[in-house]
């Protein structure tokens, strides 16, 4: 009864002293800026921890002190540890995605990091690596016209990512549609601003949204037909000025050298017409005072 009685008040002892350490409850949180994502990091919050009100006096001075073990698991297999100012924090890589990771804190008394020192230990919340976050990298959409086929891609940082719209997307409102592979197209049926949430998703579970605003023409109105009728002339006014001549329209009338020779009759042409009507004269008056004698 005796041996009995004392095995039961050491293990009461055991329990007090280890009770307190790992029944206070204490967790391990992430800091705010830790990112669950491939390229991300996961960091260890100790001012957090510092501030729980569930944490004893003895993990409190292990956390001032720095006598901490950081021990980090995926999918349940130890695969970092250590005791130094960077062992709180773990840089996430493409190898961890679609893999749970957690952090187990071990405390103790001193720096020995004896296992007799241990004076507690808290673990962090499990949480999922997913993959990198896909960016649309399209900046502004260019404007549709009712009536006319619109197009347009969006282009995003993860090639194979899938898109979708999201609440408060009034692309089918215009006639327009945005396909999983990034792509707005239809035709407008309605002129307007068109608001438009886009939700992209990668593969390896990342996700971001963004809005745009498409400006939305109205149709473009057929230009307006000439008319046919002949215009009416205004009759010319009796006291217009006489149109002036410009000198490219006033040409110089050259004569061919060889019609003005033929034009111009010479002067001895003239006597020598005089002289043979006088020696006529003189032949036919010879001719007839002749005759007169023989008669």
């Amino acid at each position: 009864m005796k041996k009995t009685l004392s095995l039961f008040v050491c293990i009461l002892l055991i329990l007090g002293l280890t009770i307190p350490a790992f029944a206070a409850g204490l967790t391990v949180p992430f800091t705010d800026d830790s990112l669950s994502e491939v390229g991300g990091t996961l960091t260890v919050d100790k001012n957090a921890m510092l501030d729980s009100g569930s944490i004893t006096s003895e993990l409190y001075n292990a956390l001032l002190d720095g006598n901490m073990i950081y021990s980090w698991y995926k999918n349940g297999t130890l695969t970092q540890e250590g005791t130094g100012a960077d062992a709180n924090s773990y840089k996430v890589t493409l190898s961890d995605q679609g893999c749970t990771i957690y952090v187990k804190v071990n405390f103790y008394e001193d720096s020995s990091f004896q296992e007799s020192k241990k004076c507690g230990e808290a673990v962090s919340k499990e949480v999922t690596i997913i993959g990198p976050t896909p960016k649309i990298t399209t900046k502004s959409l260019a404007d549709a016209t009712v009536g006319k086929e619109y197009y347009l891609k969006l282009e995003c940082s993860d090639p194979d990512a899938v898109f979708s719209e999201f609440m408060g997307c009034q692309l089918a409102e215009f006639g327009l549609c945005l396909t999983q592979h990034g792509e707005i197209e239809g035709t407008p049926t309605k002129a307007g601003n068109c608001h438009i949430n886009v939700r992209v998703l990668s593969e390896g579970g990342g996700e971001n949204s963004v809005s745009f605003d498409l400006t939305v023409k109205a149709e473009t109105e057929p230009p307006q037909a000439t008319p046919t009728t002949t215009p009416q002339t205004e009759p010319e006014s009796t006291n217009s000025a006489p149109t002036e001549t410009t000198p490219a329209e006033i040409q110089p009338q050259t004569q061919n050298p060889a019609t003005a020779k033929e034009d111009t009759f010479p002067w001895w042409g003239y006597a020598v017409i005089i002289l043979g009507g006088m020696t006529a004269g003189i032949g036919i008056a010879f001719i007839l005072i002749k005759r007169k004698k023989k008669s």
